[in-house]
């Protein structure tokens, strides 16, 4: 009789209880699958994973597992992030786009709470995107005090010595 047992952050595993014959079966618990960084399976088998299961292998402790959710979604995001940030540079876009990914990598490390990654991903870079663009811009005389070289560079001044 084959029987189903699901491992946390790996696929499910069958089990052929016939084949146990001794007196203490084993619990699907007890079985530790290897990691995949550990194996040396490269990312590739990686990408093959669902959000869901990339999700549970980074909480494990996998940052490949992050680093192919990045992969995943970054062009994605970055045309939505653009999109929204019309009236900004390419560089504000990529600014808010690097924010949602460094906010994502921290609330997905702290939170155990399942979430729909492509939908929470989109919310997370349409809040960025709405406060980016109500950050109030500074006046251009500001700008140009922030843009224009010291009186007196301590640079210049040691090399004169």
């Amino acid at each position: 009789m084959w029987k189903w047992a699901v491992l946390p952050a790996t696929l499910p595993v069958r089990v052929d209880r016939r084949a146990d014959r001794s007196e203490h079966p084993l619990e699907a618990s007890a079985l530790h699958a290897p990691s995949l960084s550990r194996l040396g399976i490269p990312n590739a088998l990686l990408k093959l994973r669902s959000d869901e299961q990339l999700v549970a292998l980074f909480r494990a402790g996998s940052e490949d597992a992050f680093s192919v959710i990045h992969d995943r979604y970054r062009q994605r995001l970055f045309a939505y992030v653009r999109q929204m940030m019309s009236a900004g540079s390419r560089q504000d876009s990529e600014d808010v786009l690097q924010d949602v990914f460094m906010r994502a990598y921290g609330a997905l490390r702290n939170d155990d709470r399942e979430v729909n990654l492509r939908a929470w991903l989109y919310r997370v870079a349409h809040n960025r995107c709405i406060d980016h663009l109500r950050r109030p811009t500074p006046p251009e005389r500001e700008v140009f005090e922030m843009s224009r070289r010291p009186l007196h560079d301590p640079v210049d001044e040691a090399q004169r010595r």
